[in-house]
């Protein structure tokens, strides 16, 4: 239930009208997204705390900086004091990009398993005049197979966290006019009779 800051008339007939139920300051945290495997962009976000003594519905949005119309997007369910997340859009001066630094099967045998080593680079190129924070998101594979098994080996710099399922998750400042690396290096061990799919190419 809202309540309304006065009345409002609502026309019969099965007319729509929007009531304004209230106008709520906001303070969003600005940064970008990227998981540059997936997609080699750079995705503007405003995280948002709820803050109001609202709960905000799930549904369609429309997002405005000022008096400048950014699009529309869609809201989830969010409770009060829970933090969401808004997507604005591809920023073209923020450059993502995924190479591959090396894939290769270790020469040493380990009785009949066979292990390859792959390693990746991500590269951030911030074109901005002002430094940007980017969380850069990457899985390493969740194997399917009981005898296969998955490592991450190393990873530069550190990661914020990392879960059971594999997702990596990096904060990476960028300094204007800058660059930063990411450099992940995981093993892949299996039977040597055995042909393993999906791995980074």
């Amino acid at each position: 239930n809202f309540r309304l800051p006065s009345h409002a008339d609502v026309p019969g007939g099965g007319e729509p009208r929007i009531v304004t139920i209230a106008e709520l300051p906001l303070k969003p945290r600005w940064d970008y997204a990227a998981a540059p495997r997936r997609t080699p962009a750079a995705f503007r976000r405003a995280r948002i705390v709820n803050e109001t003594a609202y709960t905000w519905l799930p549904g369609p949005v429309s997002l405005f900086e000022g008096d400048t119309y950014l699009g529309p997007t869609e809201l989830e369910f969010v409770s009060r004091g829970q933090e969401a997340e808004l997507y604005l859009g591809v920023d073209d001066r923020v450059r993502v990009e995924a190479e591959p630094t090396h894939r290769g099967v270790d020469k040493t045998l380990f009785g009949d398993k066979r292990r390859v080593r792959i390693g990746m680079c991500y590269e951030i190129e911030n074109l901005r005049e002002v430094a940007v924070s980017v969380q850069v998101r990457d899985h390493i594979p969740l194997p399917r197979h009981e005898q296969i098994s998955v490592k991450l080996e190393t990873t530069e710099p550190k990661p914020a966290s990392q879960d059971d399922l594999g997702l990596i998750t990096w904060e990476v400042d960028v300094p204007a006019k800058g660059k930063r690396e990411i450099r992940v290096v995981f093993v892949v061990e299996h039977p040597r009779s055995m042909t393993v799919t999906g791995l980074p190419a």
